[in-house]
């Protein structure tokens, strides 16, 4: 499966290796100790299983809701790329804004590569492909949204310094309908951006 790539250079603060995998769980998980100064390569990226929701329901039974094969809303699929495309531009907007505001500057001559993968992410409300697919659905129908972003801080010389991670995904059904089609997942990306930029700037 294809990843979707967004680059961009910026100035980041680098960070030592603290551990393996981070674990799992809601809010920010990080492997970081103390910051660095040095540039770096951000690449943004749709993570496969979720590429693959754009025009499928997921293919783990787990990760969909209810049993009906139409209910692309319910099942977490179709979301349609032009809404996964938006996705990774918003997250890519709110990390250079982040970065440039913990003074975190852009730079071309970057040997640091910080891959920041946008996993998962369920919308509050239909979206138009969605809609398409499901003629029960209306821009009325809600529900619980949020999202979960991982990223690796990758040397120079391939070998992964450090990983930060942010999940989620919110709880109140009754404040759903009061959102956008994504403002689950809006928050999980401005909350993503601003917690990485504090930790690789060591600005806490």
């Amino acid at each position: 499966m294809q990843h979707f790539v967004k680059k961009s250079m910026i100035t980041l603060g680098i960070l030592a290796y603290a551990g393996s995998a981070m674990a799992g769980g809601y809010g920010f998980n990080s492997t970081i100790q103390q910051p660095v100064k040095a540039p770096a390569n951000v690449e943004v990226e749709i993570g496969d299983d979720l590429a693959y929701r754009a025009d499928h329901l997921p293919k783990n039974l787990k990760d969909r809701r209810v049993g009906r094969l139409n209910a692309a809303f319910a099942n977490n699929g179709y979301y349609g790329q032009k809404e996964l495309d938006y996705l990774q531009d918003r997250l890519e907007e709110k990390v250079e804004f982040a970065f440039a505001k913990y003074g975190l500057i852009e730079n071309d001559n970057a040997g640091y590569l910080l891959k920041i993968i946008l996993v998962d992410a369920v919308p509050d409300k239909p979206t138009f492909r969605q809609m398409s697919k499901d003629s029960s659905l209306s821009g009325q129908s809600f529900a619980n949204g949020g999202a979960t972003i991982e990223s690796q801080l990758i040397g120079p010389d391939g070998n992964v310094l450090g990983e930060m991670s942010y999940k989620y995904y919110e709880n109140d059904i009754e404040q759903a309908q009061f959102g956008a089609t994504w403002s689950g997942a809006h928050k999980a990306i401005a909350r993503f951006a601003k917690k990485s930029a504090m930790e690789l700037s060591g600005r806490k």
